[in-house]
């Protein structure tokens, strides 16, 4: 989760100022979660212990393959571990549900 944080941070800050072009992080509630239900049931981890043992759910990411990435895919598709989810809360907008994957 360490890990997680720190490059959550640096992206957050980032993703603020230019995409949200929100000066004062006061107006934001960052909601972080160690676990979160889908609609279809399926629980999904990003935790560091869970029975005593570290548990960071592995999950599958759609890319498009027109896109210029330097990741490796399988029929356009990007295996990923989830390090860290979250909700990111902003007064007068919707909530931004967010997953930092490696």
């Amino acid at each position: 989760m360490i890990k997680g944080f720190d490059q959550f941070l640096e992206c957050f800050d980032d993703f603020l100022e230019n995409i949200l072009e929100i000066k004062d992080i006061k107006k934001c509630d960052i909601i972080i979660y160690s676990t979160a239900t889908l609609e279809n049931g399926s629980i999904i981890r990003a935790k560091n212990k869970f029975h005593d043992k570290p548990w960071f759910s592995n999950v599958t990411i759609s890319m498009d393959s027109n896109e210029s990435f330097d990741y490796q895919f399988d029929e356009e598709l990007c295996y990923s571990k989830i390090l860290l989810m979250a909700k990111i809360k902003i007064k007068e907008k919707s909530p931004l549900n967010l997953a930092l994957v490696q």
